[in-house]
């Protein structure tokens, strides 16, 4: 994937709801109000578009397999989705990160890591992160573990060692700027010692001589 406007810096967006409507069994197959709430976190980070590469997104599953281990989880499922023109592929596990080894990279749209983290029947964090073209975005959602903070957190804190960041960005960007000034500063410094030059040779004849006519002109006036 090819980065794109890369005006989008990053947004955050943190909110929270809750539910609880359960399906009743009744004949009539309604609902009805449990006084239990589950009440779903989200956390999201939107980041500027960069390509991925197998290394890139090789070093992402690998740490997210080991992620937070010292969380009390029931269970750990990660996998990774990724898209192209016509193509749609899935895998699931340590080696999910060869999801994008059937798809030309030129073609790749979309690719999608989830790391699932289960306490309990009904509480559960997901994070994801997607790769498009348009953007990278670090999503978690979080029903009823307390985790969500932390794994938002911490997985910020992963991608900016994989060179995925906001702040990464600002300081390439800052390090553009300053280049650019010194270069500026650099052709400054030459026009005047071009200029220098041209006044210590032909230059101050031209000058002496534009002199003279002016002041003929003033004479004869």
């Amino acid at each position: 994937m090819v980065p794109g406007n890369l005006a989008i810096h990053h947004r955050r967006d943190i909110c929270s709801f809750g539910h609880s409507a359960v399906r009743g069994g009744g004949c009539d197959g309604g609902y009805f109000h449990s006084p239990m709430t589950n009440v779903r976190t989200q956390y999201r980070e939107a980041y500027a578009p960069r390509t991925i590469s197998k290394a890139l997104l090789k070093a992402l599953v690998e740490a997210l397999v080991d992620f937070k281990p010292g969380l009390p989880t029931r269970s750990r499922k990660i996998k990774a989705k990724a898209i192209s023109a016509g193509k749609i592929t899935e895998l699931e596990g340590p080696e999910s990160w060869k999801v994008t080894d059937p798809h030309s990279s030129a073609e790749l749209e979309h690719v999608r890591v989830e790391l699932l983290l289960t306490a309990a029947e009904h509480r559960s964090c997901e994070l994801h992160v997607e790769f498009r073209s348009a953007h990278i975005t670090l999503g978690v959602s979080d029903v009823d573990t307390g985790w969500g903070k932390g794994v938002f957190e911490d997985t910020l804190v992963l991608l900016a060692a994989l060179g995925i960041s906001s702040k990464g960005l600002n300081e390439r960007l800052r390090k553009a700027y300053r280049l650019l000034d010194i270069f500026q500063n650099v052709l400054l410094v030459l026009s005047v010692a071009v200029f220098a030059v041209w006044l210590s040779g032909k230059g101050i004849s031209y000058l002496y001589a534009f002199r003279r006519c002016s002041s003929r002109v003033s004479c004869r006036r």
